[in-house]
């Protein structure tokens, strides 16, 4: 495709497939990239962005993308695109879902959804496009703020709470047993994504510097909590860093929104 399409137009939302390529969701619909950024193309879903809302991207280990998105005032829903970019399949969230902040794919394939409705914060489960089970409520619901990210993380889920006053990372087993939780270092502010890298057991969180918010920084903790280390983004302008995802071989790609770009480093 040619024109405006190969470029960034505010971007939040990323993930990455078994190829190593970037998805990216922007204010103009979903762009695929090669690992060295070059636009491969875009999903056949170009409709004005007033007229929906993209709440994230997941892939699955087949690299069918699925799409969480809603048009104005109307029910969440996922649609699922398979590796030739066609439209394999779509189902909406349960009717009490009023929004869905963020989604991940497990290598089973079921599909977890941080969603609120009914004043409440909670993990929907769907296996086969179909409401399975949800968990995370009486957890969750307790905490401040509405800004949540989800991840998997080997046999469970970890869901970052990157609001102001509460930086917490929770972590539950895929059945919704809860575990623990651990504090996130850095400043959150437009900063709302997490990802787990499965070899090397690590978890990373974009934040901005304590020092100085006009640097970003991708924060890097094992998966108890304990900081390992910290690396800086080439940032300015108080950035937004509202996506990360982590390609098989650890290149790690952050998504800056304020800056229409994509911070792209190798671990």
């Amino acid at each position: 495709r040619e024109g405006k399409n190969q470029t960034l137009s505010f971007p939040f939302a990323i993930t990455t497939n078994t190829q190593g390529q970037f998805i990216v969701a922007d204010d103009e619909n979903v762009k695929v990239f090669d690992p060295l950024g070059k636009f491969l193309y875009s999903l056949p879903f170009e409709v004005p962005r007033y007229k929906y809302k993209t709440f994230n991207l997941a892939t699955d280990r087949n690299d069918h993308i699925y799409h969480c998105f809603a048009w104005r005032n109307e029910r969440p829903e996922i649609l699922v695109f398979n590796r030739n970019h066609e439209l394999h399949h779509r189902f909406p969230l349960r009717a009490a879902v009023s929004e869905a902040h963020s989604l991940t794919i497990s290598n089973d394939d079921q599909v977890f959804v941080v969603v609120y409705g009914n004043g409440e914060v909670e993990v929907d489960v769907y296996e086969n496009g179909q409401f399975a089970y949800s968990f995370g409520k009486d957890v969750m619901s307790q905490s401040l703020g509405m800004i949540y990210t989800i991840t998997t993380s080997g046999d469970g889920v970890m869901i970052l709470n990157s609001s102001a006053k509460c930086q917490i990372v929770y972590v539950f087993r895929a059945n919704g047993d809860y575990l623990y939780n651990f504090k996130v270092n850095g400043f959150l502010r437009g900063c709302s994504s997490i990802v787990f890298f499965e070899p090397s057991q690590h978890v990373l969180i974009p934040s901005l510097n304590e020092d100085n918010e006009n640097r970003g920084q991708l924060s890097i903790y094992t998966k108890n909590g304990e900081l390992v280390r910290s690396v800086q983004l080439d940032t300015d302008k108080l950035p937004e860093l509202r996506g990360i995802t982590i390609t098989v071989d650890g290149l790690a790609a952050v998504t800056n929104y304020r800056e229409n770009k994509v911070h792209v480093l190798q671990l």
